[in-house]
């Protein structure tokens, strides 16, 4: 996904429309693994699981068309660029949202079972918050061809903080308040697509790597 949304890097709402397509299979394979699980096993399911990636990835690689740069690009490190503080500011931001961003995630379901809602409807939220990501991959590359990949990137960022301080903590008190929480599911969902769609094509853009002269000023 890295080198693909290299080569779209001049429109975010081409990168969120392909990086959809994550949320799309979190919305379907959530029920699918739920199933297999209960019918055949977890050993059958990582084969089943499997051979699903194989019938869908052999065409595309096989029908790909070749790479557009026609020499081999240099694969050293440049270090000029390595020690430039918007680089390592670019790195130090990735890897710390990087880091949170699939945390509520990871705990979506167990915390439902907390708050009292059954296993299958956790994995079901689960599934309807992979869906409202994929809108917000599309929605927000969308804003960010609109009013700039940098502002709407940092407003995503501060919507999860926001979603997570105001919602899922809010949801702690008085027993477990489960409309606070629906709602973080469904505004995380949301605002973390947007920050997937953006970052990709916000990284680059920092210390003008891939990014021709001409077309710097959209970032």
């Amino acid at each position: 996904m890295g080198n693909l949304s290299s080569t779209c890097i001049d429109q975010p709402s081409t990168v969120g429309f392909i990086l959809s397509g994550a949320g799309i299979g979190g919305l379907v394979f959530s029920p699918l693994v739920r199933a297999l699980l209960s019918n055949v096993g977890p050993r059958w399911t990582l084969r089943a699981l499997a051979l699903i990636v194989l019938v869908v990835s052999l065409p595309i690689a096989v029908s790909a068309s070749p790479s557009r740069f026609l020499g081999r690009r240099p694969t050293h490190v440049n270090l000029k660029m390595a020690v430039k503080p918007t680089f390592l500011l670019s790195v130090c931001a990735g890897f710390l949202q990087s880091g949170g961003n699939g945390l509520p995630l990871t705990f979506l379901a167990e915390y439902s079972v907390a708050l009292g809602y059954t296993a299958a409807f956790g994995a079901n939220l689960l599934a309807v918050n992979n869906a409202v990501n994929a809108v917000g991959r599309v929605l927000t590359g969308w804003i960010g061809d609109r009013v700039g990949r940098q502002n709407t990137l940092c407003s995503m960022c501060l919507l999860c903080v926001a979603a997570v301080a105001g919602l899922w903590l809010g949801s702690i008190g008085d027993g477990g308040r489960k409309g606070l929480w629906l709602a973080f599911v469904v505004l995380y969902g949301m605002a973390g697509g947007g920050y997937n769609a953006l970052f990709p094509t916000v990284s680059p853009c920092s210390h003008h790597l891939t990014i021709p002269q001409s077309r710097r000023k959209i970032c």
